[in-house]
Formats: C-alpha cells, sequence, structure tokens
C-alpha cells in the first residue's frame, strides 16, 4: 500500500513567504511612523507623549458649546460658538476631560517658558454657565518645559489665523522651540458645530416669527 508524501508545494511556499514578507512590511512601517512622531516633539519621556496624546483627544473633542450675545437681537447674530484662540492660549470647550468626568472649559496657555494646560468645570454649584469668560480654571498641569518660543495658530476654510473668536477652527498647530529646536504638531478639531448653530438659530427665528403674529 502506498503512503502519500506530505509536503508544502512551491506555490504555498511562495505564497507564505509573501505573506510574511507583507507584516514585516507593514510593522516596519508602524513603528517608523511612530518613532517620527515622538521624535517630532522631542520626546523621550513616555509621560510627554501621553500629554500630547491627551491634547489631541481634547482638541478632536471640542464641544460646539453656543453662547450668547445679548446686545444682539437678530438670529445669525445673537449666537456664536464658544472658542478663543490667541497667539500664546486657546480657551474653549470640550467634552474630553483629564480630571472630570464631564463637559469642561479648556484653556491653553503660555507662561514662565511653560505651556500649561488647565480646566474648569462648567456646571457646577456657585458658577454662572452662561458666562464662561469668568469661569475658574481648578486644575492645571505643565505640559511643556523651557520653551524658547511657542505660538498657536488656527486653520478654518483654508486659512490660516494667528487669532479667532466666536468660531471653531478645523484645525490647530502649536509651534514651538525647546533647545534650539523647532517643532510643529497640529490637532484636528472635529465639530459639528454648524449643524447645532444652525439648528438653534433655525429655532429661535421661529419662536421670533411666532410672537410677532
Amino acid at each position: 500500500m502506498s503512503r502519500v508524501k506530505q509536503a508544502f508545494t512551491l506555490i504555498e511556499l511562495l505564497v507564505t513567504i509573501v505573506l510574511f514578507s507583507l507584516l514585516l512590511v507593514v510593522a516596519l512601517y508602524s513603528f517608523r511612523y511612530v518613532s517620527l512622531n515622538i521624535r517630532k516633539i522631542n520626546n523621550t519621556n513616555p509621560q510627554m507623549a501621553m500629554k500630547f496624546n491627551f491634547l489631541k483627544d481634547v482638541f478632536s473633542s471640542a464641544y460646539p458649546y453656543i453662547d450668547t450675545d445679548v446686545t444682539k437681537k437678530v438670529g445669525k447674530e445673537r449666537y456664536y460658538n464658544y472658542f478663543k484662540g490667541k497667539k500664546e492660549s486657546c480657551r474653549f470647550v470640550s467634552s474630553a476631560s483629564l480630571f472630570y468626568n464631564e463637559i469642561i472649559i479648556v484653556n491653553l496657555f503660555v507662561e514662565n517658558k511653560k505651556l500649561y494646560y488647565s480646566e474648569g468645570k462648567i456646571f457646577a454649584k456657585d458658577i454662572d454657565y452662561k458666562k464662561l469668560d469668568d469661569i475658574k480654571m481648578t486644575k492645571k498641569i505643565k505640559v511643556l518645559d523651557n520653551i524658547e518660543m511657542l505660538s498657536f495658530s488656527y486653520k478654518l476654510n483654508d486659512k490660516i489665523y494667528q487669532h479667532i473668536s466666536k468660531k471653531i477652527p478645523d484645525r490647530v498647530r502649536i509651534d514651538f522651540k525647546q533647545k534650539s529646536k523647532t517643532y510643529s504638531y497640529i490637532f484636528s478639531v472635529k465639530s459639528k458645530q454648524n449643524i447645532r448653530l444652525n439648528t438653534i438659530i433655525h429655532d429661535y427665528d421661529l419662536v421670533q416669527n411666532m410672537g410677532e403674529i
């Protein structure tokens, strides 16, 4: 009785080699991508990497908080998104919090050659949620130290701004210089603020028109 010899065919061996090569290429590319990102922010400290990854979540969770200008009575001028971006600071509302399990107001600012991240509660006892400018920051951590230069810039509709107010940008860019080296980091801001704002304006105009009837 003859026995069938079990072995790999040439085609099976070639397929195995190709699949292994593809997996190796993907693994090497992923490692290189992570290494470049860490090097990009001059970070050999895992704790620093965690802070920048958290900032990415904070910006991508920018909350379309609608503020009101009581001096205006027309719908489109009365309501606006709360976002105050300046060259050395950025203040906005986010649903990603490091310290609290709720929507918070975020303030990133430069002070004494350091970049700080701070949070404040919006909805809490003895806090007027209608006055976001007056809300005090209750938690603060240091993100960057020994900064020689740092500036924020904001991209909205393919235009770059050094200052932005009452509009949520598409991206926020941080350029900083540390140890005589310059670095850039870009954060994507994902928010459906236009849909929410237009809905509120539409409802406001509808109520106004009903009152005039």
